[in-house]
């Protein structure tokens, strides 16, 4: 399940995580908590921002160069107009140093997303977005959107 170099206490503490998304999700309580999880890089934004090197150099991934609407922004604004931000997150392979970038360029298109709502990864992986998820479940959210322009983030 975890393909990452994890210490001991890290699986514990990440198995524990899901044991607790579980006992919640059986609980199958009738109040909803719903929540958006969105990522940025051609999901709400288009951009010229590059990863460059192949030992992967974030360096420009920290700001959005020549951002532009993505095909999934006109949704989340429409999820911004019938709920409110306050449960929506934007989860990204970028640095968590892009998070101010990211959120300047969201407002400038209408998107008022919370700066602590913004999630850099640094990892493009699939596991690093399921153990966001997983995370979220366990904080009792249960009704979940999510989504990416990678299918592979999207089964995880």
């Amino acid at each position: 399940m975890y393909s990452k170099n994890l210490s001991g206490q890290e699986i514990i503490d990440k198995l524990q995580l899901v044991d607790k998304a579980l006992e919640l999700a059986k609980k199958k309580s009738k109040t909803r908590k719903g929540i958006s999880v969105l990522d940025f890089d051609d999901t709400l934004a288009t951009s010229n921002s590059k990863v460059i090197g192949a030992k992967f150099d974030f360096k420009e991934f920290n700001d959005v160069v020549d951002g532009k609407p993505g095909p999934f922004l006109q949704r989340a604004l429409e999820l911004q107009k019938k709920f409110g931000s306050k449960d929506m997150f934007i989860l990204t392979a970028r640095p968590q140093a892009a998070a101010g970038q990211i959120q300047k360029f969201l407002k400038s298109v209408g998107l008022n997303i919370p700066l602590e709502n913004i999630t850099g990864l640094e990892d493009g992986s699939n596991l690093a977005k399921a153990d966001f998820i997983v995370q979220k479940a366990a904080e009792g959210y249960n009704d979940f959107l999510f989504a990416d322009d990678v299918l592979g983030n999207v089964k995880a």
